[in-house]
């Protein structure tokens, strides 16, 4: 019985001690908006998006992050009048590997400040239709870079959620963020 006593009291002081450091330990209250430039496109006209990582005036430092899309944005949902979009997925080959890009684009972003990410949609191979693209770089797992490809056909209303996702390297800093911040769901039409 006094073994069991003694487990279970260790088991409390180690959870009050997670809970305890559970503060330190939070990530900062990062957050990636996305807006459309309008609610609808007509025939011809490609969707364009603007995205803004903040970092909350709350937070208790700055943390370093790489706006720019390839590798770092990723789409977690399309819908296309209410039914998922699945991808075509693709290898794709870089001449210059994207972590390079992505660790030169580092910056502090300080408490209360936000930054761009420029974010282009791209044309479907039918000429028409706009395209997302997603580009997952190399992990133990897939070991090559990764395009998952979203053709957006018309017309249709449109759900997107994007996120941002860092994985590339630290350039020798400490703060750089590398959770995955999940933006607000956008909508359009396209006609």
């Amino acid at each position: 019985m006094r073994t069991v006593s003694k487990l279970v009291l260790a088991a409390m002081l180690l959870r009050s001690m997670i809970m305890a450091t559970d503060d330190v330990w939070a990530a900062p209250a990062l957050t990636l908006a996305v807006q459309a430039s309008k609610a609808e496109y007509a025939a011809g006209e490609m969707p364009a998006f603007t995205m803004t990582l903040s970092l909350a005036t709350s937070a208790p430092a700055a943390v370093a992050v790489s706006p720019i899309p390839v590798g770092n944005i990723h789409v977690l949902r399309v819908t296309r009048d209410g039914v998922r979009l699945r991808p075509v997925r693709r290898g794709v080959l870089f001449y210059e590997d994207p972590s390079v890009f992505q660790e030169a684009a580092l910056r502090d972003l300080l408490p209360g400040e936000s930054v761009s990410v420029p974010y282009h949609v791209f044309l479907a191979e039918d000429g028409v239709s706009p395209a997302l693209d997603d580009v997952h770089t190399p992990t133990r797992i897939t070991r090559g870079h990764r395009l998952l490809h979203y053709t957006l056909e018309r017309p249709g209303a449109f759900d997107v959620q994007f996120a941002y996702d860092y994985a590339g390297p630290d350039g020798g800093r400490s703060n750089v963020f590398r959770a995955r911040v999940p933006s607000n769901v956008v909508t359009f039409t396209l006609r």
